[in-house]
């Protein structure tokens, strides 16, 4: 489980370097003397990052959500057999009163 959460972690930083490489490639082509090639790869360069990353950042919450949604059902699965269990040493005790 701590690896998954650990890639999760590490691809989201390489989000974040994507990003910044692509910025930073956008400001060097503007400033070798060719503005409009530089604004072309900025935006370019941004709409393919938010197209891929944007598609893992949902996929990375989603997981996450799951995951809380699991453990949640989880909890609420063992205080319903508690509950049940408790029940069931109610009406038995009931019974043995009545007897």
């Amino acid at each position: 489980m701590k690896l998954k959460n650990l890639s999760i972690k590490v691809n989201d930083c390489m989000a974040y370097l994507v990003l910044f490489a692509v910025g930073l490639f956008a400001i060097l082509v503007t400033m070798g003397g060719n503005p409009i090639l530089g604004a072309i790869i900025g935006c370019v360069g941004f709409v393919a990052w938010a197209v891929m990353f944007g598609f893992w950042f949902v996929i990375s919450s989603l997981l996450d959500e799951s995951r809380k949604q699991t453990e949640e059902a989880r909890l609420q699965r063992l205080l319903m057999d508690k509950l049940i269990r408790e029940i069931e040493a109610c009406v038995h005790n009931q019974k043995m009163l009545d007897m």
